[in-house]
């Protein structure tokens, strides 16, 4: 056990006091501190050279509120819109909605693919609710301006056009889609060969009269051999008779999984007919024709199908 001690001073050990040099006895001024004087003049230089400022995070939160404010007000311009397609002045409020949105940061051609309207996106309901007459040439189409302002398309956003244009049996829309970049943008290899110069693909349908689900279509494909040796694949899309079709040429490779169960030597020219999303199975009875040449499609191969159950 360490027990206290009483410590006591040694000899030699007592302080005495001294009086300090001349040189270091404070000044009066400095023994009454500081004039208000100085002390405003040191505040004032203070904020001269830091200005203060609002915390970050206040200003960042401000931004914020401010950016899902405009968030908000897009979405139900937007909706809007969509509701009241045949409006003149859609077209410069979507103008003004995607300015607002760049100001602030924010990703309009995101919120146009929202299903932000009853589950779907502003896009589908654009097209469900197309005037039924086609917009004249001098007049933006607002499916088109749409379209555009929303590339790129996600997959989502490409399976509600489809669906969309199914349900308003539209085929002369979907042909039109199909020729914009934005919802069928050209592979690198088909844009350097068809360059700015060639039409584009043609698809005409016809369904036959009656009850039997019969239709027929006739196709254009441009620079179609050429197309085929270096790209290995032809394809387009079409709407008849309440169903979405895929047509497809292309060249077998090995073990190449399109070919189903069947075998085809690599090299072998196959052309397949499928139905695509949304539309419901049915049976198929159909026969290719090579149509013969005309003067205007003397240099384009034409291929004619039919068929087909309700």
């Amino acid at each position: 056990m360490i027990l206290p001690v009483d410590k006591r001073d040694l000899p030699g050990d007592e302080l005495v006091p001294l009086d300090a040099p001349h040189h270091m006895t404070p000044s009066r001024a400095e023994k009454a501190g500081p004039s208000s004087s100085s002390i405003a003049a040191w505040s004032l230089s203070s904020q001269d050279k830091a200005p203060r400022r609002p915390a970050p995070w206040f200003s960042f939160s401000a931004y914020g509120r401010a950016a899902r404010s405009v968030r908000v007000t897009v979405l139900g311009i937007l909706r809007d819109v969509v509701k009241h397609a045949a409006r003149p002045e859609s077209l410069g409020l979507l103008t003004s909605c995607s300015d607002a949105c760049r100001t602030y940061d924010l990703s309009f051609s995101a919120i146009l693919q929202e299903p932000s309207v009853e589950g779907h996106t502003p896009i589908y309901w654009a097209v469900i609710n197309r005037p039924p007459e086609p917009p004249r040439e001098d007049t933006p189409d607002l499916v088109t301006a749409l379209l555009t302002m929303a590339a790129p398309l996600a997959d989502a956003t490409l399976s509600e056009l489809r669906l969309a244009c199914l349900q308003t049996s539209d085929q002369a829309l979907f042909q039109r889609l199909r020729l914009s970049p934005a919802f069928a943008p050209l592979s690198g290899t088909e844009e350097i060969i068809l360059g700015g110069s060639v039409p584009p693909d043609e698809v005409v349908v016809e369904e036959m009269p009656g009850d039997e689900g019969a239709f027929a279509v006739c196709v254009r494909f441009p620079l179609f051999q050429k197309r085929m040796r270096i790209s290995k694949e032809v394809a387009l899309e079409f709407i008849a008779r309440g169903r979405l079709w895929s047509l497809k040429f292309f060249v077998v490779a090995e073990h190449d999984m399109r070919t189903g169960f069947k075998y085809y030597a690599p090299g072998t020219w196959v052309v397949t007919l499928a139905l695509l999303e949304h539309s419901p199975p049915t049976c198929i009875d159909s026969a290719p024709h090579h149509c013969r040449p005309t003067p205007r499609s003397a240099r384009v191969p034409i291929f004619a199908c039919g068929g087909g159950a309700p």
